[in-house]
C-alpha cells in the first residue's frame, strides 16, 4: 500500500546500538575537547558521582567561558544547525576514534543521551552534532538538533536525533565518520564557570 514516492534508503546488517553509560573510568577517555583550537586551560571529560542518570556515575562536561572559543555561525550551517551565532563561546566535546563507529547510523537510526544542566547555567544551545564531508549532500556536511529549550534545569532529560534521509550510510562508512559528540555555546555576554552532565550516551538504535 501506500501513496507511491520515494522510500528512505536504507543501511543492511547494521549492528546492534553502541551506547556509553561512563560507569567506567575508560569511558572518559573515549571523549574528547575537540582539538581544532581548543584553549590550553580547558577541563578534559572527566568520569563523576556528582549527579547520574543510572548507575552511580555520569560524564561530567566543564563549561568555563574563560576558556571557550569565539563562537561561529551556526556550527557549520548544516541541517536545523542550531547554534546561536551571537553566542560567547562554544566547546565541542566529540568521541574519539569516530571511524570505528561509522557502522553503526542508518536512516532512521537515532543518537540520544540523558542531560543534565544546572538552574544557574548560562548555555544558550546544547546540540548533537554529526559531522562528515562525505555522509551528506555538499552543504549539509553537520547535522544537528538545539536540544538546550527541551531540558528543564537540575533534572534529567533525554534527548534524540534521527539520522536523516538523505544521510549515506555507505559512503560513511567507507570514506570516515568524522565527529559525533555535544555542541556547547552559552550567551553572549555572560559569564560562567559550572558543569553540565551527560549519561546513558547511545547511537545506532532503531527509533
Amino acid at each position: 500500500g501506500g501513496s507511491g514516492g520515494t522510500a528512505a534508503p536504507t543501511c543492511p546488517n547494521l549492528p546492534a546500538a553502541k551506547k556509553f553509560t561512563f560507569e567506567a573510568d575508560a569511558d572518559a577517555d573515549l571523549w574528547e575537547i575537540h582539538p581544532d583550537g581548543r584553549a590550553n586551560t580547558s577541563v578534559p571529560p572527566a568520569i563523576s558521582t556528582v549527579q547520574k542518570h543510572e548507575g552511580t556515575k555520569s560524564l561530567a562536561l566543564t563549561i568555563n567561558t574563560a576558556d571557550g572559543l569565539p563562537a561561529t555561525t551556526d556550527a557549520g550551517a548544516g541541517t536545523d544547525a542550531g547554534a546561536p551565532a551571537a553566542a560567547k563561546t562554544e566547546w565541542f566535546y566529540s568521541l574519539k576514534n569516530v571511524p570505528q563507529y561509522a557502522g553503526y547510523l542508518g536512516v532512521g537510526r537515532t543518537v540520544s543521551a540523558w542531560i543534565w544542566v544546572p538552574s544557574d547555567h548560562k548555555l544558550s544551545g546544547i546540540q548533537f552534532v554529526y559531522h562528515s564531508p562525505n555522509a551528506f549532500p555538499a552543504g549539509k556536511q553537520w547535522q544537528g538538533i538545539n536540544a538546550l529549550a527541551s531540558l528543564v534545569p537540575g533534572t534529567w532529560g533525554q534527548v534524540t536525533f534521527t539520522m536523516p534521509a538523505e544521510f549515506m550510510c555507505d559512503k560513511a562508512a567507507t570514506n570516515g565518520w568524522h565527529e559525533l559528540g555535544l555542541y556547547i555555546t552559552t550567551l553572549p555576554g555572560q559569564t560562567w564557570n559550572g558543569k553540565i552532565y551527560v549519561d546513558d550516551f547511545e547511537f545506532g538504535a532503531k527509533p
